[in-house]
């Protein structure tokens, strides 16, 4: 196809080209009759189509423990809807029952937070991710763990404690974290059936009736958007409502299972933060375009694996040894590449600490990407995570860090963290409408060098890279994720 043909294709896909594309197309063809570029990375223009994506669920669960007794009860099945979104309706009995209720919005008007918020969360993100347990994929919600270890803070009953958290959200400003929270809970919770895209992101903390709640407890929870309840542990009945309610949240029955909660005789205290993301993309990628080609795994390896192709309008910021580029949802998402400018070099090495709190003059242009098809589903362990941030006084076994939680807290012999845990599923592909999939993906790509003349960015994502999927209006990170192998599942 001629190059003129290509950029007519391109506009008819409402991709914006620039002005001056024919001198492009010149410097272009320059670039070509030079040395070749990189098997890995190379830079031009081109036109071809675009993409579908849906990212979905985040769990994060933290459990505490006490001493407690058994009973049973009933539950309302699933409901399920692609593009609707409902509060969890969950059948109460004589142990179970809500202690506060959240209006959900149902439309995407989204609200500014704080600068300060902004900044401490993708701050914590840079963090938290360097603390990440090592695995061959990576995906976790910065902003929903951020507002989960804030939860748990509330139950915090001495100095020290209280003192760690702060230290690992980057702020003792309590008010700042509830304000905040609450205006991105209510921001990332919205259904859009003609732009097929979908995004909840919930919260909720069970507490063993016996022992009761804290009503300043429960009023800082209702303040954050969070729900609460009052169940018995021991009762399969309640606990089912558990996972009900964990079930509607990411739109997938039994996401997770019983034997997931690793519940124990004295489980008193149980907090969930839950995300639901599936966006399409607002450039399509057309599976006909689709093309297996070799993905570089970080130790040598080459494996042969599906590749995506799409065009768009776009920008890329380049630093020292990296670069950065971003492509676009039809919702109010975008998710934000980071990749070597080296083929030899690991993106893990070289990203900064701040790295999600850096930018660089934008260059824009045509960006033809190839991006892996991928699909994951991976369980992780963030106790580690959590406690080198700084947080460790709530997991000293039969420590007494969180009575807070509860009614009579000075009646409360010991109340600790026996884990925090996590598990995502994540799924790339130009269908997106099925994908079911906690949103965080990092992912990297290699280059030879960039053309500063050129407008047009030919990007193949060919080996490990990060990625970042933010909400448009704040920055806020609502996803982070690796890819070192995209056949891992």
């Amino acid at each position: 196809m001629k190059f003129e043909d290509k950029l007519k294709d391109a506009y008819n896909q409402e991709i914006s080209a620039p002005n001056n594309y024919q001198a492009i197309e010149e410097s272009v063809v320059l670039t070509k009759k030079r040395k070749p570029l990189s098997k890995r990375f190379k830079i031009s223009l081109i036109a071809t189509a675009s993409a579908l994506a849906g990212l979905t669920a985040v769990v994060t669960i933290s459990l505490v423990t006490y001493n407690l007794l058994p009973k049973e009860e009933k539950i309302r099945s699933l409901r399920t809807a692609r593009f609707s979104l409902y509060d969890t309706n969950l059948i109460e009995n004589e142990t179970f029952k809500a202690l506060n209720h959240i209006d959900y919005p149902n439309n995407n008007v989204f609200d500014k937070v704080d600068i300060d918020f902004v900044t401490n969360v993708n701050a914590f993100a840079a963090n938290s991710f360097n603390k990440m347990p090592s695995t061959d994929n990576l995906a976790y919600s910065p902003l929903m763990l951020y507002s989960h270890l804030d939860l748990i803070s509330l139950a915090a009953s001495d100095n020290e404690t209280i003192a760690q958290f702060d230290h690992a959200l980057l702020t003792s400003d309590t008010s700042l974290r509830a304000d905040n929270i609450a205006l991105a809970m209510k921001n990332n919770h919205f259904a859009n059936e003609l732009e097929k895209s979908t995004v909840q992101a919930k919260q909720a903390v069970f507490i063993e009736y016996k022992l009761g709640a804290n009503q300043t407890f429960v009023n800082e929870l209702t303040r954050r958007r969070a729900e609460a309840y009052e169940l018995d542990f021991q009762k399969s009945d309640d606990v089912n409502n558990i996972i009900t309610w964990i079930s509607q949240s990411v739109n997938e029955q039994n996401f997770i299972s019983k034997d997931d909660l690793e519940l124990e005789p004295d489980s008193a205290l149980l907090f969930i933060s839950s995300l639901y993301f599936d966006c399409t993309w607002s450039h399509t990628f057309k599976a006909t375009d689709t093309k297996a080609d070799n993905f570089y795994l970080s130790g040598g390896e080459v494996v042969k694996t599906p590749f995506m192709n799409h065009v768009y309008s776009g920008a890329v910021q380049e630093f020292d040894n990296y670069f950065t580029f971003e492509d676009y949802y039809n919702a109010p998402y975008y998710v934000q590449y980071f990749a070597p400018k080296n083929e030899n070099d690991n993106i893990f090495d070289i990203l900064p600490a701040d790295f999600l709190n850096k930018s660089a003059e934008p260059q824009n242009g045509i960006i033809s990407l190839s991006l892996p098809k991928f699909k994951f589903t991976a369980k992780t362990d963030l106790s580690k995570t959590v406690q080198q941030l700084g947080i460790t006084n709530p997991y000293i076994k039969k420590s007494n860090h969180l009575r807070n939680a509860f009614k009579d807290p000075e009646e409360i012999l010991y109340s600790y963290l026996t884990y925090s845990k996590q598990k995502t599923s994540v799924a790339f592909s130009e269908d997106g409408t099925t994908i079911k999939s906690v949103v965080m993906s990092h992912g990297s790509a290699g280059k030879e060098s960039y053309n500063h003349h050129t407008k047009g960015f030919d990007i193949k994502l060919n080996q490990p890279f990060v990625y970042c999927i933010r909400d448009s209006v704040n920055d806020l990170p609502l996803l982070l994720g690796t890819l070192t192998n995209p056949l891992a599942q």
